[in-house]
């Protein structure tokens, strides 16, 4: 059986979640912002390894037919991904925290 080999797509709205997050922490401590920044881009790049059946999936545009997933990152970060055949992309990342109703 041969592994499907998935690359890990940033489109621009999920890289301007991430630099929102990074600089909301940056403006309390420069250096935490550092560490949640790599952790989370640190998480993508496991994504492609991380068993399918571990991740949690719920369907966030049903008429679409399109299913995403998510994994939690430090306990409060959620990055939203959709898995393809060749690609996973990076949909959304953003803190749990910083606003219930997302």
């Amino acid at each position: 059986m041969v592994k499907k080999v998935r690359t890990v797509i940033w489109p621009a709205p999920a890289k301007s979640d991430l630099k929102e997050i990074y600089d909301f922490i940056k403006q309390q401590s420069p250096q935490n912002a550092e560490v949640v920044r790599k952790a989370i881009i640190d998480a993508s790049k496991e994504l492609p390894n991380y068993p399918l059946k571990y991740q949690k999936e719920y369907v966030i545009a049903k008429y679409s037919g399109r299913s995403f997933h998510y994994r939690v990152v430090k306990r409060r970060f959620k990055l939203i991904y959709e898995i393809g055949e060749t690609t996973i992309r990076i949909e959304a990342v953003f803190d749990t925290k910083s606003d219930p109703a997302k």
